[in-house]
């Protein structure tokens, strides 16, 4: 993909070697529903729906982290594409074809577009020139494609473009345990206790987190 022309684009496996992505605590359940749903020879194309905050990108990257290690992935690439791509393709151009045939030519992998929903909410026209240039790859049993977006703009895609979600599983994903909040916050305390000498006890830690979410 190196003369892939107007799209910005990132090998995740060289990312987790530079030591970007950090280990994901809980969504053990989510997780595994991702490397089911990828090792499926047909339908394994993902749609990771969740509210602002909630950790989308944070499980797809952790999910990635954790798939890098094991060697019966060492054949999948994992490719993640600038959603801002969208604006620069139109499907029946010189370019759009263009694209759609590096598409086609790309070898086993999972390819994940990040914020996808925010790009195409509202705008049906773009959200069709996208089902478009990704008509082929959708049906590529190789090429695993993973968006992610929030609840309202899934809830316009598939108002909207049902066809498109249909092309699709969904893994919603829910609010973190208060546990698993606390043990976040613990492995981000070690560096506080280290640098600054703060020490908060995990009952101390689970009593703030319940008092934050009651607003």
């Amino acid at each position: 993909m190196k003369n892939f022309k107007k799209t910005e684009y990132f090998d995740l496996r060289e990312e987790i070697t530079l030591g970007k992505f950090p280990k994901v605590i809980g969504r053990a359940e989510e997780m595994d529903r991702l490397t089911r749903i990828i090792n499926r020879s047909i339908n394994n194309n993902v749609i990771v729906v969740g509210s602002s905050g909630t950790g989308k990108t944070s499980l797809v990257y952790g999910w990635v982290r954790n798939m890098a290690k094991q060697d019966k992935y060492d054949h999948l690439g994992f490719i993640q594409l600038d959603s801002e791509h969208l604006f620069n393709f139109d499907s029946n151009s010189e370019e759009g074809i263009y694209f759609k045939n590096v598409m086609g030519q790309l070898p086993s992998c999972v390819l994940f577009i990040d914020n996808l929903g925010r790009i195409v909410y509202g705008n049906l026209s773009l959200l069709q020139n996208t089902a478009r240039l990704y008509r082929d790859v959708l049906k590529n049993p190789e090429i695993r494609v993973i968006l992610t977006i929030e609840p309202k703009e899934y809830s316009w895609i598939e108002r909207e473009y049902p066809a498109f979600i249909k092309m699709f599983e969904v893994v919603k994903l829910k609010k973190q345990h208060n546990f698993e909040n606390v043990q976040i916050l613990q492995s981000k305390m070690l560096q506080l206790n280290k640098n600054h000498n703060v020490i908060v006890s995990s009952i101390e830690m689970e009593e703030i987190i319940s008092y934050v979410e009651r607003f």
